[in-house]
């Protein structure tokens, strides 16, 4: 169930990913070349929370949960990959909240830690367990 949820998670990441890129380009687009009401009106659409993931509820506080409950799993048998997944579990929640209370600093250092440092640094460690654990599933049935 943990690993559905962990996959949901990062299709549902993906989709909010893709719609704010998609829109903000659509956006820009229409500022740079509208007038002043068409200007404002960018900017009032694009403070506004998003229709597919209300500030950021699936894509950043659910992965969050999913990564803890990952790294509660993990703890016995791989330490050091619960706890980055620990420290990243618990940036992606703070980054939710700081999303939906409109703290701009937060986002950005969450945001920052949990792009840059913990999400690939965790995806490694997930990758690199999936990897041992298929190479020694072939090695058992040779």
């Amino acid at each position: 169930m943990t690993a559905i949820a962990a996959v949901a998670g990062g299709l549902l990441t993906s989709v909010h990913a893709l719609g704010g890129l998609v829109e903000t380009n659509r956006l820009a687009h229409r500022f740079a070349t509208g007038d002043a009401v068409v200007r404002s009106t960018v900017v009032t659409v694009r403070s506004s929370p998003s229709g597919v993931d209300p500030r950021g509820l699936i894509t950043f506080g659910v992965a969050g949960l999913v990564t803890l409950a990952l790294s509660t799993v993990v703890i016995r048998r791989r330490r050091a990959m619960a706890i980055v997944g620990a420290f990243y579990g618990v940036a992606l929640i703070v980054l939710f909240i700081a999303t939906a209370m409109d703290v701009n600093a937060l986002v950005l250092a969450a945001g920052g830690l949990a792009s840059v440092v913990l999400g690939p640094w965790w995806w490694l460690l997930v990758a690199s367990t999936l990897w041992t654990a298929s190479a020694n599933d072939l090695a058992s049935e040779a």
